[in-house]
């Protein structure tokens, strides 16, 4: 476990730590970045599941379950459900995806870890091409992949594969 909540900082930008990869999953729910709030509900559940007795191992998907697209990012449910998704997923919602049904689900981001631009949550830029998630995605090669907002959907179209037949 790291010693400080920061593990890179500049000027304007400051990268935060948070857990794991959901190797079992077959959704993938994809964002720019996590942000202040995110990062915050990670680490105080994730304390939280420590000094209730939990083992690291059952401590980090505890808290990446907890904070993965907490706030308002979860109320964009209702769009995916516009669109069907959660019958091609089969839930009744794909806001299962965040409570029943997150074992199912694997939260990431662009920018995998929590950054801020000037102590506000970073949204991205025409600048962000991905450079890590080409290897996370490796791991779940038949999962669906689900952009959240247009520079989570940029970053995609800019991996090397550049296969967009599992994205939605």
């Amino acid at each position: 476990m790291p010693k400080a909540i920061s593990t890179s900082a500049g000027r304007t930008t400051a990268c935060a730590w948070t857990p794991r990869l959901n190797d079992k999953a077959d959704i993938v729910i994809i964002g720019v970045t996590p942000g202040k709030q995110q990062a915050l509900e990670a680490l105080l559940s994730f304390r939280m599941a420590l000094t209730g007795g939990a083992s690291l191992d059952e401590a980090a998907p505890r808290a990446k379950n907890a904070a993965s697209f907490k706030g308002g990012m979860r109320l964009d449910a209702w769009l995916m459900d516009h669109f069907g998704l959660h019958r091609l997923f089969g839930l009744t919602s794909t806001l299962d995806l965040f409570g029943s049904a997150a074992h199912r689900a694997h939260y990431t981001s662009v920018l995998r870890y929590p950054v801020l631009k000037r102590f506000g949550n970073y949204a991205g830029d025409s600048r962000v091409i991905e450079e890590t998630l080409a290897d996370e995605l490796a791991v779940l090669p038949k999962a669906w992949l689900v952009p959240f907002g247009p520079n989570a959907v940029r970053a995609l179209e800019y991996r090397p594969d550049a296969s967009m037949t599992r994205v939605f």
